[in-house]
């Protein structure tokens, strides 16, 4: 590399630094603009927050298989009731199995996993008789 060429590659590498400060600072101001306006209007731009209040996908299937938690649901079944792709839903289902939310009953069919902290949620706790 001769000395002009490393001269101007330096330059480049100054003049990138500042483009990614200026980036920086306007990703800054966009966060700050989006919260205002979200909080005029009363909602969030925030993907985080969006998830937290349970509009994913793994969310609507998690709060459908424990109110429907009667039955064996294949992905395709839960597909049509959440309004989902069937991908989509493998995908969650994938979530919520590691997350200890729902348990395979036979191939290709999932249940809501009990709350054993709440026999009203669920599947029917047994009660073990007394002798």
């Amino acid at each position: 590399m001769t000395r002009e060429e490393l001269i101007a590659t330096v330059q480049r590498i100054t003049e990138l630094r500042a483009q990614v400060a200026q980036l920086a600072t306007l990703q800054k101001e966009l966060k700050r603009l989006e919260a205002l306006v979200d909080s005029v209007a009363g909602v969030t731009s925030d993907p985080a927050q969006v998830r937290q209040r349970g509009n994913s996908i793994a969310d609507k299937l998690d709060q459908f298989l424990q109110q429907n938690a009667e039955r064996d649901w294949s992905a395709e079944d839960l597909a049509e009731k959440v309004g989902a792709k069937v991908p989509t839903v493998r995908a969650s289902m994938s979530k919520l199995r590691k997350a200890g939310r729902i348990i395979d009953t036979h191939r290709g069919y999932v249940q809501a996993k009990p709350d054993p902290s709440n026999p009203q949620e669920g599947h029917p706790v047994a009660v073990p008789e007394a002798a």
